[in-house]
């Protein structure tokens, strides 16, 4: 059964609850806090919750140790790379202005709607035997900065 885990200082009881568990899931939300991959705040940086933070890279690393079996994802995937020893942009634009690639600015309600870009489905991979496809690709929203 699904486990929401709430954000706490005591690592005793978010340990006891991990065991419980088969595998982790992290979840979409808001910014990584940049202190956690040697950067400083800017005004581009929102929504940091350093409770969450802290309980998500410790179940991060302990699956990680543990070969647990872990899923990120949009936020999630970042924290996985956060908490391995990766790094992020804090903000693509601003950060990497000569970007050019998949545009993820959609905002507001509309981003949750309309496609912002598509994703190549390879065959034979987990995705298309998930989607029940051979290969393709896939419209997608997005609402990255």
């Amino acid at each position: 059964l699904p486990v929401l885990i709430v954000p706490v200082v005591d690592e005793t009881t978010l340990r006891e609850t991990y065991e419980r568990m088969d595998a982790v899931l992290m979840a979409g939300g808001a910014d990584v806090d940049p202190i956690h991959y040697g950067m400083e705040m800017t005004p581009k940086v929102y929504g940091v919750d350093p409770l969450r933070d802290h309980a998500e890279l410790t179940l991060i690393r302990w699956a990680a140790q543990e070969d647990k079996p872990l899923l990120g994802i949009c936020r999630g995937c970042q924290m996985i790379n956060v908490a391995l020893g990766g790094t992020l942009y804090r903000d693509i634009p601003a950060e990497y202005p000569d970007f050019t690639g998949v545009n993820h600015s959609l905002s507001g309600a509309v981003a949750r709607k309309q496609p912002a870009h598509a994703v190549d489905i390879f065959a034979n991979s987990r995705l298309a035997q998930a989607m029940a496809v051979p290969a393709g690709r896939l419209a997608v929203n997005s609402m990255h900065h």
